[in-house]
């Protein structure tokens, strides 16, 4: 049975049902690296579901259309890595967390080819950040994986996906997620 009781007390953007789904592909996965976690609200449903490892990649600096939050978060709060100590603060207790602080694409290079299970993109939402999220992550899903993110209604999105993934079929109409299989596509 999957678990979202700590994460959904965690604010973020994340609606239950779609952290939901998330959480139950992490279920029947043991490595699982998310991109792009804000506040850990996700990454909190991960780790209480995934039996095995999940890795979190992000600057923690803010993307460009949450950067108004995060500057008033610091300045109200005094505390300029104030995005970094609120995900730690989320995230207190997961004992299979790996936090890695950095980019998508240095992330990328820090894991085999088809060593991982599960990706979850989630980070820049523009076109070419996308694309080269996409192309650097592709490479590590092992046969039976999956690669997907978030935010597919957005244009940019919806348009690296589909150029990555030319014939994808698109997600259930009121879904804002993708998904794609290794083994569906080459």
């Amino acid at each position: 049975m999957i678990s979202l009781l700590a994460a959904d007390k965690i604010p973020g953007m994340m609606p239950a049902p779609q952290m939901s789904w998330f959480a139950t592909e992490a279920s029947t996965r043991q490595k699982v690296v998310e991109v792009g976690c804000w506040r850990g609200r996700t990454t909190r449903a991960l780790c209480d579901n995934c039996p095995g490892r999940v890795w979190a990649i992000d600057t923690f600096e803010g993307s460009d259309e949450l950067l108004e939050e995060l500057s008033f978060m610091r300045e109200i709060t005094g505390d300029q890595d104030w995005l970094f100590n609120e995900f730690k603060l989320n995230t207190a207790g997961c004992t299979n967390l790996t936090v890695l602080r950095g980019s998508s694409i240095d992330g990328a290079a820090l894991f085999l080819d088809r060593g991982l299970d599960m990706v979850i993109l989630d980070a820049s939402h523009d076109y070419d950040s996308v694309v080269a999220d996409i192309t650097a992550w592709w490479p590590k899903i092992t046969l039976g994986g999956l690669l997907c993110g978030h935010d597919f209604t957005c244009p940019d999105v919806k348009r690296a996906v589909d150029k990555c993934f030319p014939g994808f079929p698109p997600p259930a109409e009121d879904c804002n997620l993708w998904a794609v299989y290794r083994g569906e596509l080459k």
